[in-house]
């Protein structure tokens, strides 16, 4: 398993989906703003969006 294969199983042990491509930016930015609003502002909510985009 290379690098970025390793990052997406560990990302998916945890519970998270890695799905690439299937949004456009706003529609990506519309949907986390109303995620954050339905979550309790103390769970440490992190957005992941482009986490690996470094790798």
């Amino acid at each position: 398993m290379d690098g970025i294969e390793s990052c997406i199983a560990h990302i998916e042990a945890r519970g998270y989906c890695v799905l690439e491509r299937l949004l456009d930016p706003d529609s990506a930015d519309r949907i986390e703003q109303c995620a954050r609003s339905l979550m309790p502002q103390d769970v440490g909510y992190v957005k992941l969006e482009g986490s690996l985009n470094h790798i």
